[in-house]
């Protein structure tokens, strides 16, 4: 029984990560339609954009209301041999920055990494998979 419920685990969250991965590679731009509508006088977005994914700030906590939302964008760290480090977070982050920059993003918020299980169909021995939000600052002048 725990089997099962172990299979089917995987089954969704492999769907999930292949479904958020391939909304990452597309042009697709996803808005949130329970998200807040802007104020009447229409905030102005701040003039730089990054193109360096390094410029990308990854940000805990911070208020949605306050950027505007470009593109969801996903990150994956793989380790395809035994001979090679694990895995990591910070390179499945760096892989979220570099699409992230796809998009004139300035930061990335609402971020959430996991640590996928091996099973003998996958690829990778570890693997970490993110995504978050890439989104532009605004200010309201």
């Amino acid at each position: 029984m725990l089997r099962k419920s172990f299979v089917s685990s995987v089954k969704v969250l492999s769907f999930v990560t292949a479904l958020l991965t391939l909304a990452g590679c597309s042009q697709f731009q996803w808005q949130n339609p329970f998200a807040l509508v802007a104020p009447v006088n229409q905030p102005t977005e701040s003039k730089s954009s990054a193109s360096d994914p390094n410029d990308i700030d990854v940000l805990t906590n911070a208020d949605s209301r306050n950027y505007r939302l470009l593109s969801i964008v996903t990150g994956d760290s793989c380790q395809l041999r035994l001979d090679q480090p694990p895995a990591s977070q910070q390179q499945a982050i760096q892989s979220m920055r570099i699409d992230a920059a796809r998009f004139g993003a300035q930061a990335i918020i609402e971020n959430h990494c996991y640590q996928l299980p091996s099973t003998r169909h996958s690829s990778c021995y570890t693997q970490v998979s993110c995504f978050g939000k890439a989104v532009s600052r605004v200010s309201n002048n």
